[in-house]
């Protein structure tokens, strides 16, 4: 498992599964897990000691809808705008620099109902992050090409924030300020930033350097605060890992 998403609505956690590597055992008939796929789960009250289930999983390997997610398969949101699961799907092996964002709906909690009902082209963009802002806005995380914003209603993009580089992993809205941040490059090999963009209106705001492999990240709307997980450089003491923590687009910190 990588990441995930949670559908309050219907009660469904939605997690994203590389599978870089078949798990032992695992391989039924069908050959799930022998490529990425999404597994879906029920969040509904369980009796003590009992498993929550396993309501539905999908194979992203070119049928029933999906596409071959042959680069992995990355970020998950749930928009309750339109009561729907949204996935970065990297590009594929012919086509590493592009990539899609999968749109899946739950339907009515039914195992049948739940399916892929869009693949939303993004060229130029190989999606790994994804976040939800305001007014149902996606925030694209791009590894190739710099990170873009859009809407998830209509798959529209509102806007690509050019003085960025991409090179991003996850990414996240922060509620404090109304930033999008993305664990990123800094434009140099191996080197790491945290990207703020702004997000009404939509506008990048700055670059803050991080640490070597700061890939991962988050965000406290209480504080406005970003959260870094990082490991030496300039941010943690030599060969030692630590949180950094940032203050929101608004500080001086």
């Amino acid at each position: 498992t990588d990441e995930g998403a949670f559908d309050p609505v219907d009660q469904l956690a939605l997690f994203a599964n590389p599978s870089e590597q078949p798990l032992r055992g695992s391989c039924n008939s069908t050959g799930l897990n022998r490529s990425p796929f999404i597994t879906l789960i029920s969040t509904d009250p369980v009796k003590p000691g009992k498993h929550h289930q396993v309501v539905k999983q999908i194979n992203y390997d070119g049928h029933n809808g999906t596409v071959v997610a042959n680069g992995g398969i990355e970020q998950p949101v749930y928009v309750p705008d339109t009561g729907k699961f949204y996935i970065a799907i990297p590009g594929d092996l012919a086509h590493p620099d592009d990539g899609w964002i999968s749109v899946v709906d739950p339907g009515q909690h039914g195992n049948n109902d739940i399916k892929v009902v869009a693949n939303i082209p993004t060229p130029g963009c190989n999606p790994h992050g994804l976040a939800l802002g305001l007014d149902a806005q996606l925030f694209l995380g791009c590894n190739s090409g710099p990170e873009r914003v859009m809407d998830a209603r209509t798959g529209d993009i509102l806007q690509v924030i050019t003085q960025t580089v991409g090179g991003c992993d996850e990414v996240y809205f922060n509620a404090g300020d109304n930033h999008f941040v993305g664990a990123c490059s800094a434009g140099a090999p191996g080197q790491f930033a945290m990207d703020q963009v702004d997000s009404q209106p939509i506008a990048f705001d700055q670059k803050l350097t991080t640490a070597p492999g700061a890939h991962s990240i988050a965000a406290d709307r209480v504080t406005a605060t970003d959260w870094v997980p990082a490991f030496g450089g300039t941010v943690c003491a030599a060969s030692t890992a630590c949180v950094a923590i940032f203050g929101g687009a608004n500080e001086d910190e």
